[in-house]
């Protein structure tokens, strides 16, 4: 039944499958927990309402696991960007309600957020020890929630289907504190390392649509929410140096790591300037 590849990531392929579904089928060094989590966060997302595939249910093909899903038709968000830059504030706003809507979500039963950053900061290889231990102090200080995150909300994790946009991939997802998942975004939107090919131009074209999309993106979303900039700004530090533990290349380590290591300075001058 499987046929056609029609898109893969880093952890995993997607096939065609069947009428009118897909196989997201793993790579085979994914762990079976992970995979089981995926398939239980997402069904407790289309549980909740929320525009997302439906799991239709797991399977073990070739010695690899996966997880048959409802096909979700269209370009990605990120393909609509490229291909009709001009609608990049339609695309930014879409993007904030899709976000505002999954934050309304109670979401008790899933991970807690600022563990998994824990778990992630511990185990950056970037950082000093003294630095992980700041991170991890500022961390502790900041709230827990039991909000629905998706943990790698991005525009390729949007489907633009003639029915309305989609959400997929919820491998990351977890309960906290929505600006946790802000704070992510933006340092996924604004540190994000462009492939080495791309001439000045085309990089500079791309950045300046990163920085227009993640503006907008933060007006409406403190729009619709209440959130502030600072409740989202917060979460910066911790949120940069938990992406460091991920397969990224040495220039994005780079800027991160010296992100982190401002935000450390910076947050020391201010509470001594307190004391």
């Amino acid at each position: 039944m499987r046929g056609a590849r029609i898109g893969q990531g880093l952890t995993a392929e997607v096939f065609e499958y069947g009428d009118g579904c897909v196989l997201k089928l793993y790579r085979d060094w994914v762990h079976a927990s992970s995979i089981g989590f995926e398939y239980e966060a997402s069904s407790i997302a289309y549980g909740c309402g929320l525009p997302t595939p439906r799991p239709c249910g797991r399977l073990d093909e070739e010695g690899r696991s996966g997880i048959v899903f409802e096909r979700a038709n269209g370009p990605t968000m990120l393909d609509g960007i490229r291909s009709k830059p001009w609608r990049l504030f339609d695309y930014a706003r879409t993007f904030a309600d899709l976000h505002a809507d999954m934050h309304r979500i109670e979401a008790s039963g899933l991970p807690d957020r600022k563990e998994s950053f824990a778990h992630d900061i511990r185990r950056v290889d970037r950082l000093s020890d003294d630095e992980k231990e700041a991170v991890l102090a500022v961390l502790a200080r900041l709230p827990g929630g039991t909000k629905l995150c998706h943990g790698d909300f991005h525009p390729d994790n949007i489907v633009l289907g003639g029915g309305g946009p989609q959400v997929i991939d919820w491998m990351t997802a977890g309960r906290g504190d929505p600006a946790s998942d802000v704070a992510r975004v933006t340092v996924l939107l604004r540190f994000a390392a462009l492939p080495e090919h791309i001439p000045p131009r085309g990089r500079l074209a791309i950045e300046l649509a990163r920085a227009g999309l993640l503006a907008r993106y933060r007006s409406r979303y403190k729009a619709r929410t209440g959130l502030t900039d600072g409740d989202i700004d917060s979460w910066m530090v911790p949120a940069a140096a938990a992406r460091l533990n991920e397969r990224l290349s040495e220039r994005e380590k780079d800027r991160l790591a010296g992100f982190v290591r401002e935000g450390l300075a910076a947050s020391t001058r201010k509470r001594r300037g307190r004391t």
